[in-house]
């Protein structure tokens, strides 16, 4: 049956996207200044965000950063991981999904 101006189309119903976070691990060997600039560079934060989160990682032992989709979470982890790597820093960060 042709198409006519007085019928209904359906609509397509999409789920919304699972969004994740990145979780940052506190160690005792990777300097707080690093951590800082480190949150700056990778996840695009103020001086006054990339602070409190360091200080949150420091007090509560990891903190969660934004949410994502999966895709982009785990490359800001593995930026993260990378940048901490080239400067021999053992700072860990690892993609979770949010529930």
């Amino acid at each position: 049956m042709p198409a006519t101006d007085s019928q209904t189309l359906e609509r397509t119903k999409y789920a919304k996207p699972v969004k994740w976070t990145v979780i940052i691990l506190n160690d005792d060997f990777t300097p707080v200044d690093f951590v800082i600039q480190a949150l700056k560079l990778v996840f695009k934060l103020t001086d006054e965000a990339a602070e409190d989160i360091t200080l949150t990682i420091h007090e509560n032992g990891k903190a969660n950063i934004g949410e994502y989709t999966r895709e982009i979470a785990e490359m800001k982890a593995f930026k993260l991981v990378g940048l901490a790597e080239k400067y021999q820093h053992p700072l860990k960060a690892v993609p979770e999904q949010l529930a």
